[in-house]
Order: C-alpha cells, then sequence, then structure tokens
C-alpha cells in the first residue's frame, strides 16, 4: 500500500506544537498520508535541518511531498482532497496557501505573484506554500540545503527547470510561531521518546524510521482509534464542570466583597497625643525634696 502524500516534519524540542501539528494531521478528512519526522536532538540549527532533508530521500513513500514542521500545522481538513483534485491537471508542483498571523503579508505567497510563477523571487512564499511531486523532490531537494532561505532555493531550482504549476486558492496550513527555528520549549532530553509513546506502536510505527501510517488507519482496532477520533474535545472542560469552575469563583468573590465591607464599616479610632514633658534638670528635684542649698 503506498500512500498519496508523505508529510515531512522537522522538530526539534517542541513537543507542544508538534502534538497540535500531529492533531491536525490526525484532522484530515482523507487519511491517504504518511507522516515522517526528521528529530533534532541536539539543536544542531536550521542549516542542519535543510540540509538533512537530502539524506532522508529514501524514506519518502507517498506520491506528493510537502513539508510541515513542528512549528506549523494544517488548518484545513481537506487539504488532501485539494491536493488530490489539483493533481489532475498532471502538474509538477501544486501551490497552495498559508498564513503566518506574527507579521505582514499574514499570506503566503504574496498577491502579486499568485499566479505567476514568473514572478517568483526570494521572501514571496515559504515551504508551506507548495507540495511537489516525489520524483522531483528526490532529484532537486539538496538545493534546500542552504543556511538560510531553503525553501527559497528548492523553488528557484525548480522554476529553473521549467516545472508545470497548479494552484489551489486555499489557505491550508499556518506557522503556530516565528521563531526561525531557534525558540524551544521547556521539556527533558527524552521528550521526544515521550511523545512517541503518547502514540503507540500501533499508529506510529518507531522501529525503524519514525513513521506516521495513516494510511493504515482503517486496519487499526477501534480500541487505538477512538482517541484521535475528537482531539478538540478533551481541550476544555465538560459544561458540568465548568459550571462548577463559575460558582466557585463566584462565591469567592462575594467572600472577598464581604471582607472589603466589614473593614470599611468598622469605626477607626483616633487616638489624641500626648502632651510633651519637660525634662527636670537634677538640681530642681533636689530642691523640691527639701534637699541642702547651696
Amino acid at each position: 500500500m503506498t500512500p498519496f502524500l508523505t508529510i515531512v516534519t522537522r522538530c526539534c524540542r517542541r513537543p507542544l506544537l508538534l502534538t497540535n501539528n500531529v492533531f491536525s494531521v490526525l484532522g484530515q478528512n482523507d487519511r491517504d498520508l504518511e507522516q515522517i519526522f526528521v528529530v533534532d536532538k541536539h539543536k544542531r540549527g536550521v542549516y542542519w535541518a535543510n540540509r538533512n532533508l537530502a539524506e532522508q530521500v529514501h524514506r519518502i513513500a507517498g506520491e506528493w511531498v510537502y513539508i510541515l514542521d513542528d512549528d506549523c500545522r494544517l488548518t484545513s481538513p481537506g487539504f488532501v482532497t485539494l491536493l488530490k483534485d489539483a493533481a489532475r491537471q498532471e502538474p509538477d508542483v501544486i501551490m497552495v496557501k498559508s498564513s503566518r498571523p506574527q507579521i505582514a503579508p499574514h499570506t503566503l505567497p504574496k498577491a502579486d505573484v499568485w499566479g505567476h510563477a514568473d514572478r517568483f523571487r526570494a521572501a514571496c512564499c515559504n515551504c508551506l506554500c507548495y507540495a511537489v511531486r516525489a520524483d522531483l523532490w528526490r532529484e532537486h531537494i539538496s538545493a534546500f540545503g542552504r543556511a538560510a532561505g531553503g525553501d527559497w532555493g528548492f523553488l528557484e531550482k525548480l522554476l529553473y527547470h521549467n516545472v508545470k504549476f497548479a494552484w489551489a486558492d486555499k489557505v491550508v496550513a499556518q506557522t503556530q510561531q516565528l521563531g526561525r527555528g531557534k525558540l524551544f520549549e521547556d521539556c527533558g532530553k527524552s521528550w521526544f521518546a515521550d511523545f512517541v509513546n503518547s502514540f503507540g506502536v500501533e499508529l506510529l510505527n518507531a522501529s525503524d524510521d519514525w513513521r506516521l501510517q495513516l494510511y493504515r488507519w482503517g486496519t487499526l482496532p477501534r480500541k487505538y482509534r477512538r482517541s484521535f477520533e475528537e482531539p478538540e474535545k478533551h481541550k476544555e472542560p465538560a459544561p458540568r464542570r465548568l459550571q462548577q469552575i463559575k460558582e466557585k469563583n463566584r462565591r469567592a468573590l462575594r467572600k472577598a466583597e464581604a471582607k472589603l465591607k466589614i473593614a470599611l464599616e468598622k469605626p477607626i479610632k483616633i487616638y489624641p497625643k500626648r502632651a510633651p514633658t519637660e525634662p527636670v534638670e537634677k538640681g530642681h528635684a533636689l530642691l523640691s525634696r527639701g534637699g541642702r542649698g547651696g
């Protein structure tokens, strides 16, 4: 069985963002895909991550390849379906749109280049904006191996070979944080092992190359799929529990207001100032007691 899409996820000490990433993949309506993880356990940086993509070509099993790093997530549940519809045009590259709420322009590719591959330039899009046919990926992904701007270097290489584009006008992914791979979460050295154990070996094939095999979803027992069917349901308390929390907060507020009211109504005691006493000289004290005079 061969999946339609391979999602490549580079990750480094960001387990919470990675969890959001994986749940966004699990939320796809069409699970004809796999997700492979390229793990940097030693913070070797962006250059290592970009250069290491060329060493992952033997792991690509899908017909199309898409990069979704751990600090990004899918926002469209119909992403795979959208790619399948665009693939009917037999293109080499499928362009989509991504969002980055942190800085402007918030949507990529930029409006002036959308639909015009001849206008592409550096920084006009990022790796969330295109899916590439697997054979072209294997042939040209080495162009991604730059210290910066690897996504543009790869796309520039494809443009040089006059590839055919298809344009799917929909925002499908989002950048969760804009840290250029330099922002990390506070986690232990075993963060990725803990992440893997939370999913189970039935869904994540960790024996050889860390591969999330969603195209095998239908073959998994129901008990392994149940916890991933509705990942959003555990994020907020149940309505009854939420009501209990609100009532507890209201009681605490009423109690604090009552204490404040009592404190304001309590009379304030004002003590009169004592008159200052004048010091008595020793000689005067002796005379007043009948002592001998001079």
